[in-house]
């Protein structure tokens, strides 16, 4: 379901978070997000883009894979499990969850039952 959202992003080789408003599907860290829409200075928050469009996308970089994985939107993974499957699996983490979730208890160490779960999550997550 989409949702008005206000988003603050980190933008390639700009040092401040740059403020997004408009309307989105469910929004988690480290998703990339493209978006298009006018750009106008608000009298109380500023600079900030009114987007006709936000599109997210799954995160492309290792360190946005990590903070998705964090993030705790997939049921059963949290920040220490979601920084050792990216430490362990890498840019194919995504790959393990959704078509391998048995590596995930031999190689990261998931609870009993815990690969089940992460990928039941990631599919909940996926739609």
């Amino acid at each position: 379901m989409d949702r008005r959202c206000v988003l603050r992003i980190a933008v390639d080789k700009q040092k401040e978070l740059t403020t997004v408003v408009g309307v989105a599907p469910g929004v988690a860290v480290g998703q990339h997000v493209t978006a298009e829409g006018q750009w106008v200075k608000e009298k109380s928050w500023g600079v900030q883009m009114q987007a006709r469009t936000i599109e997210m996308s799954s995160p492309q970089t290792v360190d946005g894979m990590a903070r998705y994985l964090s993030s705790g939107l997939i049921k059963g993974i949290g920040p220490v499990y979601g920084n050792r499957m990216v430490e362990r699996f890498g840019a194919q983490v995504f790959d393990v969850i959704e078509n391998q979730p048995e590596r995930l208890m031999v190689r990261v160490d998931v609870e009993q039952g815990g690969g089940d779960a992460v990928s039941e999550g990631s599919i909940e997550t996926a739609v």
